[in-house]
């Protein structure tokens, strides 16, 4: 696997990640109106009876159990999300270039073979490529990676032709009209 490879990996692995958190952030404001609503109805019913005198009814209870469960089940997604939120930060390891072994991220050394560990250097943005390609013969815009021009078939992977620059042409000079010829008295219709 090239170090290209393994860093369009860890970009691809960090944008899972990313979509990840953005998933139980969902469930998590999902579970918020959950409790919400059962909140409410609690309120209702807890008062509703509290109006008429009553004791608390076991439908509060179950309501109760409810909303503890979900609270639950809140605290486990935000801690979900918290570990995604560290992995994205900082890889959890590094692979040693001589044996291939996992190190810890912050390793200096190689634990099974001794090998000092290189941190890999920051990537550079690699070049935009523009949107679309212009033909220089016919003007059409292609698609970035196509290599002839869908319109003229001109290869746009070589330099653009250049147009001879238009020269300033000299009047031409008419040469003066040659008289038509007689015709000949022989009837062949040709002239003498």
């Amino acid at each position: 696997m090239s170090i290209k490879d393994i860093f369009n990996k860890g970009i691809v692995d960090k944008f899972k990640d990313v979509v990840d958190i953005n998933k139980l952030n969902l469930k998590v404001s999902s579970k918020k109106a959950e409790i919400g609503k059962l909140k409410a109805k609690l309120g209702d019913v807890v008062y509703d009876k509290y109006k008429e005198g009553a004791q608390l009814p076991d439908e509060a209870g179950e309501i109760l159990n409810t909303i503890k469960i979900a609270e639950e089940e809140i605290a486990e997604l935000e801690d979900k999300i918290s570990t995604l939120k560290t992995t994205i930060k900082t890889p959890a390891t590094q692979k040693c270039v001589k044996c291939g072994a996992e190190n810890a991220a912050d390793a200096k050394f190689c634990k099974a073979c001794g090998t000092k560990l290189e941190k890999e250097p920051e990537k550079q943005p690699e070049e935009v490529k523009p949107a679309k390609v212009v033909c220089p013969v016919c003007g059409v815009e292609c698609e970035p990676d196509a290599r002839f021009c869908q319109e003229c078939g001109y290869d746009l992977t070589q330099a653009p032709k250049e147009e001879p620059a238009p020269e300033e042409a000299a009047p031409v000079e008419e040469a003066p009209a040659e008289p038509a010829p007689e015709a000949c008295d022989c009837g062949c219709g040709e002239g003498e």
